[in-house]
């Protein structure tokens, strides 16, 4: 698969199913299903909030897929008003519906709606072993989604994800360079770690993948510059970390709790664990 993989629909791999998942699995979370957008939506104003998901080559599209589906269990148990406000215009649709040419009509107009308008879609990484699934609506939060995904994975020791190596949420995106990565990150900064927030240990955790122009310490001390100094530097195992990815000349900027203690997200090695490292597990968190 080349570079700028954005959307699971290859017929090839029809067979890759997730244990457990059944034949139809992907049918909903195919290019068909979800939008997908280009590399430049990273750079616009307003940036984007979503998740960044790392894999292995080729399983981009499998990644994506699976991605999707986890993202919907944790968004019905953290937003379950949105589905059941979704049911009922579905039940709605379906009772206006009293002929088969208007439930042809009715159904051709959801799928229309859903793609519009649905909680996820895909943005092209430019990057092999990269994917993003888009988060949209505002009610919908990545950050609570990936650390409710995490919490999951961390205290059952499995995934329902096979081929998602690392997730990085992310809040807002820019443009790949040191001052607007800077000035991006001032409004996380005053959310996450402002002068109204209790006081926290924190790090700057900055990945580059086919750029070698941004100076790594050069964004890392800006950024950490940003912080109100009620809140200190902790390198070993800060209570919150701000996630810096640059993808080319594009940038996604996340928060993540608990982000080394939690393995630095690696899922991979999240459910390595043996069960003698996975006593106390709670106790980690706290």
């Amino acid at each position: 698969m080349g570079v700028g993989w954005g959307g699971g629909g290859d017929p090839k791999r029809k067979k890759n199913y997730i244990p457990g998942r059944g034949k139809g699995q992907f049918k909903e979370w195919t290019n068909k299903g979800i939008k997908i957008a280009g590399f430049d939506k990273f750079r616009q104003q307003g940036g984007v909030k979503g998740v960044l998901v790392s894999c292995d080559v080729p399983k981009e599209g499998m990644a994506q897929a699976e991605m999707v589906m986890a993202l919907t269990d944790e968004a019905k148990e953290m937003y379950p008003a949105l589905f059941e406000e979704k049911e009922k215009k579905e039940e709605d649709k379906a009772a206006a519906a009293d002929d088969v040419e208007k439930a042809m009509e009715q159904e051709r107009k959801a799928e229309a709606e859903k793609n519009e308008n649905g909680m996820f879609g895909f943005i092209r990484t430019e990057v092999k072993g990269q994917v993003f699934v888009e988060v949209k609506g505002a009610e919908l939060d990545p950050v609570e989604m990936v650390a409710g995904f995490m919490k999951r994975v961390h205290e059952s020791g499995t995934s329902q994800t096979k081929y998602a190596t690392r997730v990085h949420p992310v809040v807002t995106s820019c443009y790949a360079k040191v001052d607007d990565i800077v000035q991006t990150c001032q409004g996380v900064v005053d959310k996450y770690l402002g002068k109204d927030i209790e006081s926290k240990t924190y790090s700057v955790v900055f990945k580059r993948r086919s750029n070698t122009d941004i100076d790594r310490m050069a964004v890392i001390d800006k950024v950490a510059a940003l912080v109100d100094k009620k809140h200190t530097v902790d390198l070993s195992a800060p209570d919150r970390a701000i996630l810096i990815d640059v993808l080319t000349n594009g940038c996604l900027i996340g928060i993540a709790d608990n982000y080394v203690k939690l393995k630095k997200f690696n899922i991979m090695e999240l459910t390595g664990q043996t069960a003698a490292q996975g006593k106390g597990k709670a106790a980690l968190l706290k």
